[in-house]
């Protein structure tokens, strides 16, 4: 069994992001096409950004507040989650979200439309535990 690199992230914030993502994230409907498209509610938090899904300010500076290292950690469990990867795979996923973290990356996971999903499928896959007590 491989040993897989202890997260920086704890599992009280990972959480909180979850649980924010999850409130945050817009409710849609699939059009004839395949695309999702947003469902009414209001906007008034959000923001949105060329090319990305709208994306809530307050999932935004909660993610802008973590260190490198924490964005790095919430890239690789939302990328890991998004592609249902094996366990086995983890380490890989985990080197690419180092390589590919940038200033820009809390923006970009604030605006991915699924992210409470895919972290929590992640911690699922990894057999993380849902909380820290």
């Amino acid at each position: 069994m491989t040993r897989q690199r202890r997260l920086s992230i704890s599992n009280r914030k990972l959480n909180d992001v979850i649980a924010l993502a999850r409130r945050s994230q817009p409710v849609t409907r699939l059009t004839s096409m395949g695309s999702e498209v947003p469902l009414g509610g209001s906007s008034a938090n959000r923001t949105e950004t060329r090319g990305a899904a709208p994306r809530d300010d307050a999932l935004l500076h909660h993610i802008e507040a973590f260190d490198q290292r924490i964005q790095q950690d919430l890239l690789a469990l939302a990328w890991f989650g998004r592609e249902e990867a094996a366990a086995a795979e983890w380490e890989d996923f985990a080197l690419d979200a180092k390589r590919a973290w940038t200033r820009a990356t809390a923006a970009y996971l604030a605006a991915m439309p699924a992210l409470g999903d895919y972290l929590e499928q992640a911690t699922a896959i990894l057999g993380m535990p849902r909380s820290d007590a």
